[in-house]
């Protein structure tokens, strides 16, 4: 059977609480997720910068529209506040709404601010990883969060594909524990 790109990021959207629940997060301590993050641009990539690369190999039509939608939905969010109340995983970026998912995986719809609908989870892939994938209907964003064994820091690996671009978006944001 013959996958189309854009079914391909869906399809494993969908699998992937078989795939978290056979895994599950590895054992051993690590460092508490929950907590409120403020950024640091130093050692952070520059978003404009990421964005420019990403559209130069599209051609000039598609570059305008391309670099707009993805400045207006790639901010440097100044505060990131992660929770796990319950059986579920909270992320709100600089006091918006909060994405929850619930931790075993499963995904659930979302609709932004503007109205845009997304279906989203969330999973632990490790001690000290958290994945927030969002899937709509011209692309995928994840949102990785890696944290520092100590805990007192935080990276956002931010990757966004799109069969409009011809490589990804990525670039890493750095936060610090409040």
């Amino acid at each position: 059977m013959i996958v189309s790109r854009r079914l391909l990021p869906v399809l494993l959207l969908l699998l992937a609480p078989t795939w978290v629940r056979a895994q599950g997060p590895e054992g051993g301590s690590g460092p508490v997720l929950e907590g409120t993050y403020t950024y640091v641009a130093e050692g952070s990539d520059d978003v404009k910068q990421a964005i420019d690369v990403a559209v130069k190999k599209v051609s000039w039509f598609i570059r305008t529209f391309a670099r707009g939608r993805l400045e207006k939905t790639n901010d440097v969010y100044q505060t990131i506040v992660v929770e796990r109340p319950d059986d579920t995983w909270s992320i709100a970026f600089d006091g918006r709404k909060p994405v929850v998912a619930p931790v075993s995986g499963d995904t659930v719809p979302w609709t932004r601010e503007d109205g845009e609908k997304f279906q989203v989870v969330i999973h632990q892939v490790d001690a000290r990883t958290l994945d927030e994938v969002f899937v709509a209907s011209d692309g995928v964003r994840t949102n990785q969060f890696e944290w520092a064994p100590d805990g007192s820091m935080m990276a956002m690996h931010v990757k966004i594909e799109s069969p409009k671009l011809k490589e990804p978006l990525t670039y890493t944001l750095n936060y610090r524990r409040q």
